[in-house]
């Protein structure tokens, strides 16, 4: 019911009357059985990443969109969420090929400026926004924020784009894959 980051463990924890180690052993099954999975935070220091919480993702935004249906919520609310998640199991997808070097992680900055972060081991970022009627703005600030050559919108674009080293891709080609 709440977008991906905004539940913590602790509100988890108090929501299902359940102690913190055993919501995190839930989260940890469901994880490994891939049913859901995780984005890191972008940080950097060990400390920071202890306090920034994990965003958890359903493998499948079909999955999404049978809960809420079943829990009776508003399909125009949901719209962007079922993006958002469909978008992040298909980046998670590619960052998770044995044969690419990248990471996938989020802002954890307070002002997030993107959804999204492809860290390759050089430590090269390439920032990544989805949702609807985006525009460069995010883009750009994460793409000075983090010295990017390029970044991404994806969104209900009608046709590739190229603008100010900014590529927006229309969400469904990605979604036909």
């Amino acid at each position: 019911m709440k977008k991906p980051g905004e539940t913590s463990h602790v509100k988890l924890s108090k929501n299902l009357s359940l102690p913190i180690r055993k919501v995190t052993t839930i989260l940890d099954i469901l994880e490994k059985s891939r049913l859901i999975f995780s984005v890191k935070p972008h940080i950097k220091s060990a400390n920071s990443f202890i306090r920034k919480p994990w965003k958890y993702y359903f493998i499948s935004s079909s999955i999404v969109h049978s809960l809420r249906s079943f829990l009776g919520l508003h399909k125009e609310e949901g719209k962007g969420l079922l993006l958002e998640t469909a978008i992040a199991s298909y980046l998670f997808k590619i960052a998770n090929k044995n044969d690419l070097s990248v990471k996938l992680k989020y802002d954890s900055s307070k002002n997030g400026n993107v959804d999204f972060l492809f860290v390759n081991t050089l430590g090269k970022i390439t920032p990544i926004e989805c949702g609807f009627g985006k525009k460069t703005s995010q883009v750009k600030k994460a793409m000075k924020k983090y010295n990017s050559q390029f970044g991404f919108i994806i969104t209900d674009a009608n046709k590739i784009t190229i603008t100010d080293n900014i590529i927006k891709i229309p969400y469904h080609i990605l979604l036909s894959f």
